[in-house]
């Protein structure tokens, strides 16, 4: 609460007057803005969902399965006649349906 508004609160007072008591409101001093206290109830931590923009679906040509075809091709050796089966498995790597 900003100072400002924390010196214009109003504290109800009960004040006698001619038609008996009424309710008038007056200004409350810093010492009874102080002295009342302000009860906060613990609140159970909220669950929120993550702040992440949707997944773009990433289109992947032929040459960067070929590269990574290559790339299992060297890793295993150069083994001859596989070609077949490196491609598969850079496909199943980068999520492309066969």
């Amino acid at each position: 609460m900003s100072p400002r508004k924390a010196a214009t609160e109003t504290k109800t007072k009960k004040t006698p007057s001619r038609r008996g008591l009424s309710l008038r409101k007056r200004k409350a001093t810093p010492a009874e803005m102080i002295a009342e206290p302000v009860v906060v109830q613990a609140q159970a931590p909220v669950a929120s969902k993550p702040k992440t923009a949707p997944l773009k679906p990433v289109v992947v040509g032929k040459d960067e399965i070929a590269a990574r075809a290559y790339a299992i091709w060297e890793s295993m050796g150069r083994p001859a006649g596989q070609e077949a089966a490196h491609w598969r498995q850079a496909e199943r790597e980068y999520g492309v349906a066969a």
